[in-house]
């Protein structure tokens, strides 16, 4: 099963509802919202099956130029990506469509899902990144027509992980080598004490500090910063901030 099999069918479009000829002027605030953001992202058209915009950001292009990985669209996957994170993609891709079409029309627009891979660069190392799609166009008929993919650097130590926002809630799936399925995990949120420590940690104040502005005990501060690592799964404040920042929990 090659990479672009999976929208073959779903994303059948009627040439009444193929793209407006307006895209290319939407163009122009993709290349500035890149110039002041820094982000690396790119835009799929889902009727063309291809890489519509890429921005010139070095994290996603792996050595390649913005135009070339523009020509080589689903293959440029093959290049970066080993085949285990090749199958993973598909699985995120399947996952993506299924999360979305189980969804109402009127929610689909909604929501995100992200993944986590190794991008191989040109020197042969192997960059963990967090790689999140949402909907940005849809037709009349529900299904998606462009899709907006945002690549950050991931919080994860491992590939694999699949998390869907819908509605404000995140789930989390986990890929079991032994069923070779997606496992879905407990809904994963912060409670509002939780989300306090996180937001004044961004400022880059210290526990006692935090403490002080929140009126309760640096062990409690403490207390309150293991159970945000365990529940977001990562190892520090930094990672947790990130974390928290990219999938809408603060």
């Amino acid at each position: 099963m090659e990479i672009q099999d999976f929208v073959k069918e779903a994303f059948n479009i009627p040439p009444s509802e193929a793209p407006p000829k307006a895209f290319d002027y939407y163009i122009h605030i993709f290349d500035a919202f890149s110039r002041i953001t820094q982000l690396s992202f790119f835009v799929i058209d889902y009727h063309k099956q291809k890489f519509v915009y890429i921005s010139d950001n070095p994290s996603f292009l792996c050595g390649y130029s913005r135009q070339e990985v523009l020509e080589m669209g689903n293959d440029f996957f093959f290049k970066v990506l080993s085949e285990e994170d090749q199958k993973r993609l598909i699985q995120f891709q399947d996952e993506a469509l299924r999360n979305f079409y189980i969804c109402p029309i009127n929610l689909r627009m909604k929501m995100s899902i992200s993944a986590d891979f190794d991008l191989i660069q040109p020197d042969k190392r192997r960059i963990l990144i967090n790689y999140k799609l949402t909907p940005i166009h849809i037709t009349e008929s529900g299904q998606m027509w462009l899709a907006l993919c945002v690549v950050s650097l991931s919080t994860k130590t491992v590939p694999g992980v699949i998390t869907t926002m819908m509605d404000g809630e995140l789930f989390e799936f986990n890929f079991s080598p032994e069923t070779n399925e997606l496992v879905r995990k407990e809904t994963v949120s912060l409670s509002k004490r939780e989300k306090e420590v996180l937001q004044i940690s961004a400022q880059g104040f210290s526990n006692k500090q935090i403490g002080d502005k929140l009126f309760i005990d640096i062990n409690t501060v403490k207390f309150h910063k293991r159970n945000i690592y365990s529940k977001l799964d990562v190892k520090n404040i930094t990672e947790a901030v990130t974390f928290a920042q990219n999938n809408g929990l603060i």
